[in-house]
């Protein structure tokens, strides 16, 4: 893979888990947040697609009453400090929104 850009972070929302479905349906086997496999799964598509390495993380769970599950992704060195950053706590509504669509 070649070297990540200087700066790259993706923050992006799922409205319809079907990790957080199953949990609010009764498995309340695991505790939120749920979705690490559609953050770790986001990343790895993107690094398919951008030829360097990402990593993510959940950062709101629709099965903790957000709106959303909400992820960040990012390299791996920059992840870390991300996370603290308020700004990506934001209500979605306080950003830009580029809605994307998979048919």
């Amino acid at each position: 893979m070649d070297m990540a850009p200087k700066r790259f972070v993706c923050l992006w929302e799922c409205p319809d888990s079907v990790f957080v479905d199953e949990f609010l349906e009764g498995d309340k086997k695991l505790k939120p947040p749920l979705c690490e496999f559609l953050a770790a799964y986001s990343a790895g598509w993107m690094e398919e697609v951008l030829d360097f390495k990402l990593d993510s993380r959940e950062i709101w769970c629709r099965a903790s009453g957000k709106k959303n599950c909400r992820f960040l992704i990012a390299p791996p060195g920059e992840l870390a400090s991300l996370l603290s950053e308020k700004r990506f706590r934001k209500p979605r509504e306080e950003f830009q929104v580029t809605a994307v669509k998979f048919l």
